[in-house]
């Protein structure tokens, strides 16, 4: 059997990491399987695709603005041609509109199965075609099998059908774990974060849309709290540097604010190690893939829970982690981050256990690989 495996590019992100543990799971159920990677823009997790796959290959470079370009579009479309007319491939999946859009066009041309992952709601995903050109342009017409995780998926129930099927999340809990308290405690070390600081943490991309806003902006209401002993970790990079850096200066929270930029890969389960909370606050948050890490690395998690319930389906509120409502987020997870700093220390560190314990449980990849390796196979 041969895999196509179509990702728009190989940055640091929770849909790549996902990927090449999932490429690297089905190539255990069957021996035989060959499964190839193509992708637009090349980065850092270029060597782990080509550790897991049979063949990665640059499609030719696309920028993200440049898909506006219809020149590109069409370019993009012939060399995909060109590149699956000799392949014989049973099975397409795609992740991202372009991936996705440009395998649906290649239906009309070649046999096989189309078969899409999808990392959040579409309407959050992709708002401008949800918007303005899935009407027009109706792409899911040539899609075989979608899977989504759990959560609320009205728009995809009905847009899918019975083509949809629900995974469940994942997290590498090979690499992601927690450590003992000694080796956490050198850890901080490293970075001079005292015993008693409490660390709250940010991995990911540094972008205006992104979620390091709100989290600088909680240290912040932290600050004019008058709770000083606590410091940001900030993991990651981006086109967003030079305005977090002020909006750092503008909360006055610069000594309270450790930036390590983009860090290797290797060192990720580490960092979360000296991380004691971390948050992901937006409107109604999609992603989650920093949360699931942090949780089996040992960290309390704390996220919004509003319409998408997303990140309810695996933060249990006051469980394995807190959630908030969509209303006064900030102060909500600031309220909680106080009652952890000053009375309750102990609850919250059992339940960052039960976090640990229930990304052991519930969220391997190992579980997720199977359940859409073989809603493939036996579709």
């Amino acid at each position: 059997m041969k895999i196509l495996w179509f990702i728009e590019n190989l940055s640091l992100g929770g849909q790549q990491t996902q990927s090449v543990n999932l490429i690297r799971r089905f190539k255990g159920f069957e021996k035989k399987l060959e499964i190839d990677v193509i992708y637009f823009n090349d980065g850092p997790l270029h060597n782990q695709f080509e550790e897991v796959s049979n063949l990665v290959s640059e499609l030719f470079p696309l920028e993200r603005k440049a898909i506006y370009n219809p020149f590109n579009i069409i370019k993009g479309i012939f060399k995909y041609y060109n590149y699956l007319k000799n392949k014989n491939y049973d099975f397409v999946i795609s992740n991202g509109i372009v991936s996705f859009g440009f395998s649906s066009i290649m239906k009309s041309f070649f046999t096989f199965k189309h078969v899409r992952l999808l990392g959040g709601p579409l309407v959050d995903i992709e708002p401008s075609y949800e918007k303005y050109f899935h009407n027009i342009l109706p792409f899911h017409k040539k899609v075989d099998i979608v899977f989504f995780c759990e959560g609320t998926n009205k728009i995809e129930s009905s847009r899918y059908g019975n083509k949809l099927k629900i995974f469940p999340q994942g997290v590498n809990i090979k690499m992601f774990y927690r450590r003992d308290n000694y080796y956490r405690q050198e850890i901080r070390k490293k970075y001079n974060i005292l015993s008693s600081d409490v660390v709250i943490g940010w991995v990911g991309r540094i972008a205006s849309n992104m979620e390091i806003k709100n989290t600088i902006k909680l240290g912040g209401l932290l600050k004019k709290r008058n709770l000083t002993n606590f410091k940001i970790l900030i993991v990651g990079g981006g086109s967003w540097e030079k305005e977090m850096l002020q909006l750092i200066d503008n909360e006055s929270i610069n000594s309270n604010c450790i930036f390590l930029g983009w860090q290797p890969m290797e060192l990720i389960p580490d960092l979360f190690q000296a991380m004691d909370i971390v948050p992901l606050l937006d409107d109604d948050p999609v992603g989650g893939s920093i949360l699931r890490e942090a949780m089996a690395c040992g960290s309390l998690v704390i996220s919004v829970d509003r319409i998408n319930k997303t990140q309810s389906t695996f933060i249990k509120d006051r469980y394995n982690g807190c959630l908030v409502s969509d209303i006064n987020y900030i102060e909500k997870c600031a309220d909680i981050i106080k009652d952890y700093m000053i009375n309750n220390r102990e609850i919250y560190y059992e339940m960052a256990l039960n976090g640990v314990r229930y990304a052991n449980q519930n969220m391997s990849f190992d579980l997720q690989a199977k359940v859409i390796y073989e809603g493939m196979i036996n579709d």
